[in-house]
């Protein structure tokens, strides 16, 4: 039985379906999906930013230390902005 039930599932063609029915997802649902972030992740998406703006910049403080893969934690103080995320 259980193998039947994945073999079905395993046939069934998925993407751009929700609930296994095809329904279209305008542009307007689309941005409304794209702004419903949390706090954290809009705040994790401006330091990445952030990090990629100023990547290139000798002059900026942690440069040698981004470009080694290691973030300093002062970045966060420079750059979070909300105070419920920390």
């Amino acid at each position: 039985m259980a193998t039947e039930l994945k073999t079905i599932y395993d046939s069934l063609t998925i993407s751009n379906y929700r609930y296994a029915i095809n329904v279209p997802i305008t542009p307007e649902e689309q941005k409304l999906f794209n702004n419903s972030v949390k706090d954290i992740e809009a705040e994790a998406d401006q330091i990445i930013d952030y990090i990629e703006t100023h990547l290139d910049d000798p002059s900026w403080w942690c440069s040698d230390f981004v470009k080694k893969g290691i973030i300093p934690t002062l970045i966060f103080k420079d750059t979070i902005q909300n105070y419920r995320v920390n």
